[in-house]
């Protein structure tokens, strides 16, 4: 077909085409979507608050802004939250709240594979005592502990700072947070072997050399 000069019949936009279309691409995405964007709406009303229409992405995908009702204020493509509901029919989608279950459920399952023995609010508090003398003991140490500026990151790429004898192991074998975070049982390891690595495979000479260690030979060196 010969280009020919059209106009939208929404926008009134002039544009050369050789189709046959009678609405320039941003109005007819418009159009091909409108009849769902009711739907859609009322669906998302009846999950969460302060629902409106964000428009159309880069992608010419439908996206919608809303409130959770944990208070976090969320922007999605219509398509990705169809396909959660889909898969967890129960459950409404959140960013923020998913993370932390997911977070949640994995750690009891964890706990659930590999001991019973102990309380799990308590190890909580003794695990996040020890991530934060870690940061110290990193900050204080960084020379020797990451010589080379291997990039830290919290995925399956990248590296990891690792302890060389696992928290959970320290926590169950009484070694003190003091002693679980030290230079000693610190390193920079790769994120997948980190990953893999799991809580069976461990130092125990310097699992029994971690008791020993005192307040003083804890405490961070420059």
């Amino acid at each position: 077909m010969k280009p020919k000069l059209i106009n939208c019949i929404d926008c009134g936009i002039q544009k050369i085409s050789c189709s046959k279309a009678i609405r320039c691409c941003k109005c007819s995405t418009s159009f091909r979507l409108a009849p769902s964007k009711e739907n859609d709406i009322e669906l998302l009303g009846s999950m969460y608050t302060n629902v409106k229409d964000a428009g159309i992405n880069e992608n010419g995908k439908q996206c919608y802004s809303f409130t959770h009702s944990c208070g976090i204020s969320q922007t999605w493509i219509m398509n990705n939250l169809k396909t959660r509901l889909k898969k967890s029919p129960n459950k409404i989608p959140c960013s923020k709240c998913g993370s932390v279950n997911r977070i949640k459920t994995a750690m009891q399952m964890y706990l659930q594979k590999y001991t019973k023995d102990y309380d799990l609010k308590e190890f909580k508090g003794y695990s996040k005592k020890v991530r934060t003398l870690t940061e110290i003991t990193y900050r204080e140490n960084i020379r020797i502990l990451n010589p080379l500026n291997l990039k830290r990151t919290r995925g399956n790429t990248g590296y990891h700072l690792d302890h060389i004898v696992p928290v959970i192991v320290c926590f169950t074998s009484d070694v003190s947070p003091e002693q679980a975070s030290s230079l000693q049982n610190l390193q920079m390891l790769d994120a997948g072997m980190n990953l893999s690595k799991g809580r069976k495979f461990f130092n125990e000479q310097l699992l029994n050399f971690l008791k020993t260690l005192k307040n003083h030979d804890t405490i961070p060196k420059k």
